[in-house]
């Protein structure tokens, strides 16, 4: 057996009630827009991450070429320096000698 009564409330309820659901609604659909934005951001986060990697791995790599043509730069010039370094004194002793031996020479003839 029914009762019109306890049907029309049960209505009258859901009527009442059809307000707060479509409000937590609306608050799940908000939350599930702001969970899809932030992983959205995060994703972003994570390339610029990985490219902020990827360019420390080149700029590594561009100390290292610096570093090895430095070096190789240093090596040259060491090179240079020791073709061109100044003979020692008793060398050039010598060779000032000799030449004031050959100039005496050349002036008594």
């Amino acid at each position: 057996m029914r009762f019109p009564g306890s049907d029309a409330q049960r209505l009258l309820r859901i009527d009442e009630e059809a307000p707060l659901k479509d409000q937590k609604i609306a608050l799940f659909e908000q939350r599930v827009s702001n969970l899809e934005n932030e992983n959205d951001l995060l994703n972003q986060q994570n390339a610029i991450q990985e490219k902020l990697a990827e360019l420390a791995k080149i700029e590594a790599e561009v100390h290292r070429i610096t570093f090895e043509k430095e070096k190789e730069i240093t090596n040259r010039v060491l090179k240079l320096a020791e073709v061109g370094k100044p003979k020692s004194n008793l060398e050039l002793q010598g060779l000032l000698g000799l030449v004031f031996f050959v100039l005496e020479f050349l002036a008594t003839e």
